[in-house]
């Protein structure tokens, strides 16, 4: 659907899962469909959520493109450190909208650490937050920018070349980082099978923020498509 202004990556929620079930029972009903599937609409977490679980693809072929927000922080970033944003490398996990989880522990620029100071954090945080509901006030009807048409570009190519790649992709994990049966974003491996995860260790408040993430995209769906029988995300212990 196509966005409205002042309105929140969720609300598309119900129409949108209307048309990726129709796209689901049309891959579902092939049989050993090969395919990698990507998905690129909002919300974009319960869209993969739902569409594994009803097409039965495997979880490692149906991913989500969340390459955005890592672009917003990066930006963010370069803004408050006054550099280029090409020099800077940053990322970001968890759901693709309020419930984001950025990582400034591993921020990098030119290849080298760097520790970012209270402002400076709170600056990127901000940019990365606000880039969203500063460009749906235009009212503009279409995707974000040049970054969405760029990003899904470059990701089909990865999955299609392989390679020793790092992207942010919402998938279905199973375990990982403390988390079942739900899609949020991590860092992962492409390739023509679809998605490896990567498994980062994450700073304590990271990894409780994650699990909120994958409780926000099962609440969401819940009050869209009640079933039963869905497996609710679990944390491991000690994290």
């Amino acid at each position: 659907m196509p966005p409205r202004k002042d309105s929140p990556r969720i609300e598309f929620l119900a129409e949108n899962l209307a048309i990726a079930r129709e796209t689901g029972a049309a891959l579902g009903a092939v049989p050993d469909w090969p395919g990698v599937l990507v998905v690129a609409s909002n919300p974009v977490d319960p869209l993969v959520t739902e569409l594994h679980r009803t097409t039965g693809i495997d979880r490692h072929r149906v991913l989500g493109y969340t390459v955005n927000d890592s672009v917003r922080l990066r930006y963010g970033i370069a803004e408050a450190l006054h550099v280029q944003p090409h020099r800077v490398e940053a990322w970001v996990l968890g759901e693709h909208g309020d419930h984001c989880v950025p990582l400034f522990h591993n921020v990098q620029v030119d290849g080298e650490p760097v520790e970012l100071n209270p402002a400076q954090r709170a600056s990127a945080q901000a940019y990365l937050h606000e880039w969203y509901p500063r460009w749906v006030r235009l009212g503009v009807p279409r995707t974000s920018t040049w970054t969405s048409g760029n990003g899904i570009a470059s990701m089909v190519r990865a999955i299609a070349t392989g390679g020793e790649n790092t992207w942010p992709t919402s998938m279905v994990l199973n375990g990982e980082y403390g988390i079942t049966g739900t899609a949020v974003g991590v860092p992962a491996r492409l390739d023509r099978d679809g998605a490896s995860v990567l498994q980062w260790q994450l700073p304590a408040d990271a990894w409780q923020r994650m699990r909120q993430a994958a409780d926000y995209v099962e609440d969401a769906l819940a009050r869209i498509s009640p079933a039963s029988g869905r497996q609710r995300p679990t944390s491991a212990a000690g994290h």
